[in-house]
């Protein structure tokens, strides 16, 4: 879960809920796509290697609340001992204002120091 406080304006939260089962992956969102908007998702969980290791989510997923749509999404990683290369990407389709319509992709970089302790580096792009 993300919080934000936003100054001279509202806060809020951003709750996700993951499950997966074998090579199945379900999503739910809330408030991450636009505010008072939810979001569910569908996709397939695909990894390989053992000492490098590459993971790859593909998804579908539809939009509901202020913003109405559909949206493939992706979800990749690249991870060697401690150290992990995610990235994230969406392409929204809104179906109430096309010009609602809008693409974001998130790179990182994350060093495990320990077990319990991750810190990172991040860039988005739209």
């Amino acid at each position: 879960m993300d919080g934000y406080v936003v100054p001279h304006s509202e806060s809020f939260v951003s709750p996700t809920f993951t499950a997966d089962r074998d090579w199945l992956h379900f999503e739910a969102r809330y408030n991450y796509e636009n505010q008072e908007t939810g979001s569910l998702w569908i996709g397939y969980n695909f990894s390989g290697g053992h000492k490098l290791v590459f993971e790859v989510t593909p998804m579908m997923g539809g939009v509901f609340g202020n913003m109405t749509g559909g949206a493939p999404r992706y979800e990749v990683s690249l991870s060697h001992k401690r150290i992990v290369l995610p990235s994230s990407g969406e392409y929204v389709f809104d179906t109430k204002n096309h010009d609602g319509n809008f693409f974001y992709a998130w790179l990182q970089f994350i060093y495990s120091t320990m077990d319990w302790l991750h810190v990172g580096l991040g860039r988005s792009a739209q």
